[in-house]
């Protein structure tokens, strides 16, 4: 929307064609290459490109002006910004062009099967001749959980027990895309693993990290899941089961209240599942005392779940982050999203498009949570098998004086930092 005020001067009620304008959806360039922009109207007088680009007006096609635009090889630029001079002074237009590396890593874990996990990449050849590359993955650090989180400038050294190969060679077509992993026999599925991908191309040397943890597969199903309070839909026994069980997971937060003396006083055993329209969580929690006397933002202070999704878990581009909370309060079950990565499709307020229950066992402070999460929840993620999604799961504790304590999977629920969650990765 554009606010406009003049005494002297009024806008048209319409707008008529531009006199200049693009005739194609604007390119993206590769580090190295050469990429087309075609206006139609009246040709721009000029393009201003970054410094060491280059932009050369072709010959005209169909009527259309066309410039060919040339970046350098070695750039750390992720976006160019092109502006073109329209003729007579008449202004100039932005054009931001995506700019691509050559070979496109994308680095991502490979779920647990038979107590084996591992870390794995896919490279995309961008440019126009094929390529012949040396890879070599390392796993040298290890992150524990103590008090129900990580401290990141404390790792342990990692000894990888390899069961395959980690070191190749692949070679990769212009436009074709390659993988590889190396799987560990010795992972803790409640630890975070620091990965370094190392690859030789063409006299260069490229270095990839990333840290990585939990490794869970989550099966798709092929029809909604049916909630009935006890997680008895047969679909859920074809999921891994998640605990939320181990000291280090429990996190005190008033010593004077908080208490955990077994298992039965707080822990909780998760299962995930998906399809097109959800991300499917079931939780059955044992706890001592059900307590939760919130409602609406402040649902997170009584018992209930809380849960921090990264949605581009496997990028270094970082739109935002999810932080959901739910609970069986003072007004029935809600949910309540305090954090958002997409404010148009996933605003910061009451959660009515879950599809959940919340159901009390009946005995001790048991609950049982059922819950549908539909993928614009978690925009910009595309479901897909081998997507990764990063998770940190809490069960909050609250038995009747104070939220005084939570056990987690994963994640920090007090800095609520990402790098800290879990890997879910989408099986077929």
């Amino acid at each position: 929307m554009i606010e406009f005020e003049s005494a002297g001067f009024a806008l048209p009620e319409t707008l008529g064609a531009p006199r200049t304008a693009l005739a194609e959806p604007l390119p993206s360039i590769v580090k190295g290459g050469r990429a087309e922009i075609v206006f139609r109207g009246t040709p721009p007088a000029a393009l201003s490109v970054p410094p060491r680009w280059t932009a050369v007006r072709a010959a005209d096609r169909d009527g259309r002006a066309v410039y060919v635009v040339s970046a350098p090889e070695r750039t750390e630029a992720r976006e160019a910004r092109i502006f073109a001079a329209l003729a007579d002074g008449a202004g100039e237009l932005a054009l931001p062009l995506a700019v691509l590396d050559a070979l496109a890593i994308r680095m991502a874990p490979s779920p647990f099967r038979d107590g084996v996990a591992g870390i794995g990449f896919e490279v995309r050849n961008h440019g126009a001749s094929a390529q012949t590359l040396r890879w070599r993955l390392a796993v040298p650090e290890a992150f524990a959980m103590a008090n129900g989180s990580f401290k990141l400038n404390q790792p342990d050294p990692f000894a990888p027990d390899f069961a395959t190969e980690p070191a190749g060679e692949l070679t990769i077509e212009p436009g074709g895309l390659a993988a590889a992993s190396a799987m560990v026999r010795n992972l803790d599925p409640l630890a975070l693993y620091r990965a370094v991908l190392e690859i030789a191309v063409d006299g260069r040397a490229i270095t990839r990290e990333r840290r990585f943890g939990g490794c869970v597969g989550v099966p798709k199903v092929s029809r909604p899941v049916a909630f009935d309070g006890r997680l008895g839909d047969p679909a859920w026994r074809d999921a891994p089961e998640v605990r939320l069980d181990q000291p280090s997971q429990y996190a005190v937060l008033t010593r004077s209240t908080a208490r955990r003396d077994n298992p039965e006083d707080l822990s909780g055993a998760m299962k995930l599942l998906w399809d097109d329209d959800f991300l499917y969580i079931g939780m059955a929690v044992q706890d001592d005392v059900f307590c939760n006397p919130e409602c609406d933002a402040a649902i997170w202070r009584g018992d209930g779940l809380q849960f921090l999704v990264d949605p581009c878990r496997d990028s270094e581009d970082k739109p935002g982050k999810y932080d959901y909370c739910l609970g069986l309060g003072t007004k029935g079950p809600q949910a309540w999203c305090g954090c958002t990565a997409d404010a148009a499709r996933a605003p910061t307020e009451e959660v009515s498009d879950f599809r959940m229950k919340i159901t009390p066992t009946g005995h001790r402070g048991d609950v049982v949570y059922e819950i549908a999460v539909p993928w614009n929840r978690l925009s910009p993620f595309a479901p897909a098998p081998g997507a990764n999604l990063g998770l940190a799961m809490i069960v909050n504790d609250d038995d009747g004086r104070i939220r005084d304590s939570f056990i987690a999977w994963f994640g920090c629920a007090h800095s609520k930092q990402m790098s800290m969650n879990g890997d879910l990765i989408l099986l077929g």
